[in-house]
């Protein structure tokens, strides 16, 4: 499955099961979490969202360096930068596609 897929299939299931946006918040970062992304994975994630939505990877990559995830720490590698870049890449995009959801309903 696509990046975009993953992303879309947790806001949809955010949408659906939360009831609070703080609520779609946690359970949006616990979803992505569990999807255990691996260094081959992330690094596709990563280039993909490079090349095909550079603005969520800007916002991606400013989330990462704000949160400090850019550092590589003691005893890790670039693929641990990797993968955390990958994680932001689908937050942002599930947090994305879960605003314009409740955005499309509360214009109903």
């Amino acid at each position: 499955m696509s990046w975009k897929k993953i992303a879309i299939s947790i806001a949809q299931d955010a949408f659906i099961k939360c009831d609070s946006d703080d609520a779609a918040i946690d359970y949006i970062s616990e979803r992505i979490k569990a999807e255990e992304i691996e260094a081959d994975r992330a690094y596709e994630i990563v280039t993909k969202a490079r090349g095909n939505d550079p603005t969520t990877f800007k916002i991606a990559s400013d989330l990462l360096i704000g949160t400090r995830g850019s550092m590589v720490k003691i005893g890790e590698t670039i693929d641990d930068v990797i993968i955390r870049l990958a994680y932001w890449i689908l937050y942002e995009k599930a947090f994305e596609k879960y605003c314009a959801k409740k955005e499309i309903e509360l214009k109903d």
